[in-house]
C-alpha cells in the first residue's frame, strides 16, 4: 500500500525549515518510501524539507505493509515551517485504507477407510484466520471408478451429483469435517481431489487443495488396494466417527472384491 504526501508553498513568501510528520499508524509496516527533496525518517515520521520558494511543491511516496484485516486505517500527515503560516487549516490531511477481512482456508484429503469394495474418504477443513470465512464451499466431483453411495458433514451438506461440499461460514480456529463413502468399480489409480474456497479473501491459497489416490490392480476377482497416505498423517478432528475409522485403517490393508 502506498501513501503519497504531496506539499504546496502557496505564497506570497518562501517558507523555510519546512517538516512533515506522518507517523506511520498501527497496522502499517514501513517498507521504502521515494522523495526528490529533504529525508525521511521512517522511525519517527518525519520528513525534512528545508526551504521550498512561493510556487513550488515537493512529494513524498512512503510504501507500506499491512498487518491487520477487517479494519480501517487513517493516515494522518502535517506540516509546519519556521516561517508564519497565515492559513494553518489547511496542514493537516488525511486518508483512510478500509482493509477488507482475510480468512485463510487449508483443506486436508485422505483415504480413511478400505472395506471390501467401498473406500471412505475424509476431508478436513480448518480456518487459520485472522477472520470468519463467509460462504466456504468444497468442490469434490467424484472421479471415473468411483461411485456414490453416502456421505456424513459435520457442517452443512454435500450434493453428489455436482460434488459440492456447502458449510457456510466457518468462524476463526474452526474445523469441520466430510466423509464419503463410495464404492471402486474399476481398476487401476483412483485419484480423487478436492479444493475449498470462500467470498472471504485467502492469502494463501497453496493449502486450498488437496487429493489422495487408492490404486487396484487386476487379480482374478480380487482388487488389491493401497493408499500413499499414512494415517499418521491426518489431522485431529475430534469426531468420534471418524476416530472409529482410523483404528479400522490400522487394521492392515484390505482388498477390494470386485462387484459381480
Amino acid at each position: 500500500m502506498s501513501w503519497t504526501i504531496v506539499v504546496y508553498n502557496h505564497g506570497p513568501d518562501a517558507a523555510r525549515d519546512v517538516y512533515v510528520v506522518d507517523k506511520l499508524p498501527a497496522g502499517l509496516i514501513y517498507q521504502n518510501h521515494k522523495t526528490e527533496t529533504g529525508i525521511f525518517n521512517p522511525s519517527t515520521g518525519l520528513w525534512t524539507i528545508g526551504e521550498l520558494e512561493t510556487g513550488a511543491s515537493v512529494s513524498l511516496v512512503i510504501n507500506t505493509l499491512v498487518n491487520l484485516t477487517n479494519t480501517a486505517i487513517v493516515n494522518v500527515a502535517i506540516v509546519n515551517s519556521s516561517t508564519p503560516d497565515p492559513y494553518k487549516h489547511n496542514n493537516k490531511a488525511n486518508d483512510t485504507a478500509k482493509i477488507n477481512p482475510a480468512a485463510d482456508l487449508s483443506l486436508y484429503k485422505a483415504v480413511v477407510r478400505i472395506e471390501g469394495n467401498h473406500v471412505t474418504w475424509e476431508i478436513v477443513v480448518t480456518n487459520l484466520g485472522p477472520d470468519t470465512a463467509v460462504n466456504a464451499r468444497v468442490i469434490d466431483v467424484l472421479p471415473k471408478g468411483l461411485e456414490f453411495v453416502s456421505y456424513y458433514a459435520s457442517r452443512g451438506g454435500f450434493d453428489s451429483t455436482k460434488g459440492l461440499w456447502t458449510i457456510g461460514d466457518i468462524q476463526n480456529g474452526e474445523k469441520v469435517t466430510l466423509l464419503i463413502e463410495t464404492i471402486a468399480v474399476d481398476a487401476g489409480v483412483i485419484i480423487n481431489e478436492a479444493r475449498v474456497e470462500s467470498d472471504t479473501y485467502d492469502p494463501d491459497l497453496t493449502n486450498n487443495y488437496d487429493y489422495d489416490e487408492v490404486t487396484a490392480e487386476d487379480i482374478p476377482d480380487e482388487l488389491p488396494v493401497s493408499s500413499p497416505k499414512s494415517a499418521d498423517e491426518l489431522p485431529a478432528t475430534g469426531n468420534p466417527l471418524v476416530m472409529v475409522l482410523l483404528a479400522l485403517i490400522a487394521l492392515g490393508t484390505a482388498t477390494f472384491r470386485r462387484r459381480k
